[in-house]
């Protein structure tokens, strides 16, 4: 993979499905979004593509096996675009063979791991947001103008008797 994004070439995206058999075909639980297919072996990523009214549909991918190396869930909540993008080296992984459909589950749920540590009057709070297989995970607002489109985390610190101390938002990815 490393190779592969030193030569900067742009990821092969594929939004239908095909009914060439000398490849097989994946299928996800997502909706609306993608999923970056790396190879575990030798070759080039692949996008898989679904968009709104996709869902059960296939997708051609050469037969291998590949890695989830990013995944992005779309909905729309309010009228708002909101994109759950997770990613990292543990992914899940999926076999394809030729003439077969394949399934790629993807779970949806916010995993977040919130620790603090105080010492003295100083207190530290870390938060961690993972999706599936442990990836990591942004939310974005797809309305939001630039480049950073994460959602900030907001937090209140309250006293054994509800009395807030302390708010902010909490900056991640």
């Amino acid at each position: 993979m490393i190779a592969w994004l030193k030569t900067q070439k742009p990821v092969r995206r594929v939004d239908a499905p095909s009914e060439s058999k000398d490849q097989g075909s994946v299928v996800t639980t997502l909706e609306t979004g993608s999923i970056l297919l790396a190879p575990v072996k030798k070759g080039e990523p692949i996008r898989l593509v679904w968009k709104e009214g996709d869902k059960g549909q296939s997708r051609p991918v050469p037969p291998g096996t590949w890695r989830v190396a990013h995944y992005a869930i779309e909905k729309t909540h309010q009228g708002a675009l909101w994109i759950l993008s997770g990613s990292g080296p543990n992914g899940p992984t999926v076999t394809v063979t030729a003439g077969r459909e394949s399934k790629i589950e993807i779970d949806p749920r916010v995993h977040q791991e919130f620790t603090t540590l105080s010492a003295g009057e100083r207190l530290t709070m870390a938060l961690n947001l993972k999706g599936e297989h442990s990836m990591g995970l942004s939310i974005l607002d797809a309305s939001r103008d630039g480049i950073d489109r994460r959602v900030p985390v907001t937090y209140a610190l309250l006293d054994a008797n509800g009395k807030e101390l302390s708010t902010g938002a909490m900056t991640y990815g």
